[in-house]
């Protein structure tokens, strides 16, 4: 798939978001793939192009056209953006899934730190309950939710002022 035509980065995610699997057994389209890799050959310094590179690799488990592997994706990521609260979210999924659960609760943690976004929380806790500590990852879900309980409040304040 040939995009001629520029693209801002809302709207490169916005592209590989409407062709992103959808279900659990569906895989990723050959032309995500190449709308990814032409995006990557054009933008080399989002490092949202490449944290989509790495979860594509997850979904797909190989992708052709790149010689990374999914961390250096995510690392690749990093480098463009320490602050990536995403690539470090992924980072700490992929080391909980390879039973290395220091290295999962570290990234969470930065992951936390750049972004408190839900997942990292959650991915946290999980981490956590997986070395036996418990009370900890009760802790952490209590504070996200404490904290997202405000956000919502905040949101639907905001939406009852627009009415």
């Amino acid at each position: 798939m040939s995009t001629d035509r520029p693209f801002f980065p809302l709207e490169m995610r916005s592209e590989i978001i409407k062709r992103w699997p959808t279900g659990e057994t569906d895989r990723p389209s050959e032309e995500l793939c190449e709308l990814v890799t032409e995006f990557l050959q054009r933008f080399p310094c989002s490092p949202t192009l490449w944290v989509a590179a790495g979860d594509l690799m997850g979904l797909e488990g190989e992708f052709p056209s790149l010689s990374l592997g999914r961390e250096d994706c995510y690392r690749k990521a990093l480098e463009f953006d320490p602050l990536c609260g995403e690539a470090y979210e992924a980072l700490g999924y992929l080391y909980d899934l390879d039973d290395d659960y220091e290295q999962a609760e570290l990234m969470f943690r930065v992951a936390i730190d750049c972004t408190r976004g839900p997942d990292s929380f959650i991915g946290l806790a999980r981490t956590l309950a997986s070395q036996d500590k418990l009370r900890e990852a009760k802790a952490i879900l209590t504070e996200a939710k404490t904290g997202f309980e405000s956000i919502v409040a905040e949101i639907v304040n905001e939406a009852a002022g627009l009415e």
